[in-house]
């Protein structure tokens, strides 16, 4: 009789705990219905927005099948998450190890597809305030007892989204652990779909053998936030948006007619069901012509609004709301910079979902408890999580860095005794490295006799090279090898005089200030003759540069002249311009009359020599004399 008592009241608890989730449920929904009122309760926002007060898991799967905005934010941090699959290992080991824990782990996903499961139980969550994992054993109590004993097979994986695993009793054991946390669930399991075998059916399944997932809960670690549901308005207002732009342009793509008949002209009821007949023919046949009496058409004035501003400005609450970026979110370019930057804040935000959500509260809970219940063997010392590298810096930024660090190793290599004063271990650690490299240096290929004049004579001149680093004025730049086409091309348009082709070139530094000419370096590897290349095509523009505009220049783009000129100038050297536009002088002698508008722009290859360094000449031009066209 006491163990009666006692089982019913357990039971009493647990419906007053299942009370009180819905209890919560319904404050959540009051608090939404509140957060619409103004003025009092005057008007209210949602209704006259057609905003739902109550917003269900069915809602949210509906929208995201429907939905293609809904679906993109639901879908991109699992599918970002998820990208690349995770290494599970024994704590301890290094790749190539045998390790039997990892192999259990790939051998399960082999089988089951584990990483594609927890994939799709982390998209299920989203859609709901939490999702399940079932785990199906073969064996033991019915699915609502508790698993029973620790060694059996898997037989499946199977997740659930809100929408199809309700929780129907709490755990109201306050002596419990799991006090305040589902103890039972229904799971609607099966396809709802054609042929035999294809009906659902509903399980009443023990917590014990499923594996629960909320994210981003607030007062209860079982119940989390949808992903749809702070910015829900904002995808309906999306939708109205989109739907009546399309409404509109439909009822006005066609221009509206008055047909405005004469004073004096009657029509019988004959000439009005022929009239009725013809516009019919007209606005939905193949009819372009009508033959009519006492009428005259009309048209009538449309205004098609523009949407793409109110739009954008939805997407952008969208985006801050959700901590997608925009250009992530709809797949647009807004410029190189944007791009980059958007890249490397969103693979940070990925980087930290897997670390503070992935990991602990998906694959930790799983592989844990198929060790519990002998489904994977359990590793010696424990287990580790990682995840491959994200691109955090970008692709541009990494290209960067690794260039910097070569042109670093080439200077310290390049300067003889440089490991007497740094030791390549201390130069190893400013680059960021492990002090020993973990593969076996290269045998050298050639032996140094400091006796060998020639090699004493590459010493010595190495030694000057350094000894003479005083600052001084800088000038870089790279002579346009091709000058001879460029200017036939100009030649072809009218101009009379123009720069010599052996002067031709592009400005890269042009320094009063002086400068240590070893730290401004060598430019990057541009194979054995260090010529350059600037693709045909990309922007191109003629146009005016000087004190009087009388240089009439090529102005074209290269990023890699841009951040070698950035380079110098990091070295400390001066730049008298505000700005750094590559360029190549045509003429310094060119016509004021001339518009320089109506010259088109020479859209070939331009090749570039090595860069050469030469000390500033402040009367350089007095030397130069144009060539006069012949």
């Amino acid at each position: 009789m006491a163990t009666d008592e006692l089982a019913a009241r357990r039971e009493l608890r647990g419906q007053k705990l299942s009370i009180n989730a819905l209890v919560n449920r319904t404050l959540r929904s009051l608090i939404a219905r509140l957060s619409g009122q103004h003025f009092g309760g005057e008007r209210d926002l949602y209704e006259q927005c057609g905003y739902p007060v109550d917003i269900t898991p069915q809602d949210y799967v509906a929208q995201y099948l429907r939905g293609d905005l809904a679906a993109r934010i639901v879908d991109a941090y699992p599918d970002a998450t998820w990208r690349e699959a995770p290494i599970v290992k024994t704590t301890g080991t290094t790749e190539g190890d045998d390790d039997p824990f990892q192999a259990a782990i790939d051998e399960l996903n082999n089988r089951f597809g584990l990483w594609s499961v927890l994939h799709r139980l982390d998209l299920l969550t989203q859609l709901g305030h939490y999702g399940v994992l079932l785990i199906g054993l073969d064996g033991g109590a019915p699915l609502d007892q508790p698993v029973d004993r620790d060694k059996f097979g898997l037989l499946y994986l199977a997740p659930f989204g809100e929408a199809q695993a309700e929780i129907l009793r709490w755990e109201s054991n306050t002596s419990s652990p799991r006090f305040g946390k589902p103890e039972l669930y229904r799971l609607t399991a099966g396809p709802d779909w054609k042929g035999i075998g294809g009906m659902q059916r509903n399980l009443t399944v023990h917590w014990s053998r499923v594996i629960h997932v909320a994210e981003r809960a607030l007062d209860d670690e079982s119940i989390g936030l949808p992903r749809l549901e702070r910015i829900w308005n904002r995808v309906m207002d999306c939708e109205k948006l989109l739907g009546a732009s399309a409404e509109i342009f439909w009822q006005n793509a066609a221009p509206t007619r008055a047909w405005m008949a004469d004073a004096d002209t009657e029509f019988s009821p004959d000439d009005q069901a022929d009239m009725e007949a013809m516009f019919e023919e007209l606005y939905h046949g193949l009819r372009r012509d009508v033959r009519l009496r006492g009428v005259t058409p009309q048209s009538l004035v449309q205004a098609v609004a523009d949407p793409s501003g109110h739009l954008d400005k939805q997407l952008d609450f969208i985006a801050g709301a959700t901590g997608i970026p925009k250009r992530i979110l709809i797949g647009s370019e807004r410029g190189e910079l944007a791009s980059e930057q958007d890249e490397n804040n969103w693979a940070a935000r990925v980087t930290e979902r897997r670390n503070n959500h992935a990991t602990p509260h998906i694959i930790r809970p799983t592989i844990d408890r198929l060790i519990r219940y002998g489904v994977l063997p359990e590793p010696v010392g424990g287990y580790d999580v990682e995840w491959p590298e994200s691109d955090a810096l970008g692709e541009e930024k990494r290209a960067m860095i690794a260039k910097t660090k070569a042109e670093a190793v080439a200077a310290y290599v390049s300067i003889p005794g440089a490991e007497q004063v740094v030791p390549p271990q201390e130069f190893r650690r400013w680059l960021g490295e492990a002090e020993e490299s973990e593969f076996e240096p290269p045998e050298p290929a050639l032996e140094l006799d400091e006796r060998d004049p020639e090699v004493a004579a590459a010493f010595a001149q190495n030694r000057r090279r350094i000894a003479n680093a005083t600052p001084r004025t800088l000038y870089v730049r790279r002579n346009v090898l091709n000058a001879e086409e460029i200017r036939k091309h100009f030649r072809a348009q009218g101009l009379e005089t123009m720069v010599p082709a052996e002067e031709m070139h592009v400005t890269i530094a042009f320094s009063r200030a002086p400068v240590d000419w070893m730290k401004v370096g060598e430019a990057g590897t541009h194979g054995d003759d260090g010529r350059m290349v600037i693709r045909p095509g990309g922007p191109r523009v003629v146009d005016r540069l000087g004190p009087k505009k009388e240089a009439i220049v090529l102005m074209f783009a290269s990023s890699e002249l841009c951040w070698r000129h950035e380079e110098i100038k990091r070295a400390g050297a001066s730049w008298d311009w505000p700005d750094y536009q590559p360029h190549i002088t045509i003429t310094y002698e060119g016509d004021p009359e001339l518009d320089v508008e109506q010259l088109e722009p020479y859209r070939g290859e331009i090749v570039l020599g090595p860069e050469i360094f030469e000390e500033l000449t402040e009367d350089w031009s007095d030397g130069l004399t144009e060539t006069r066209r012949r």
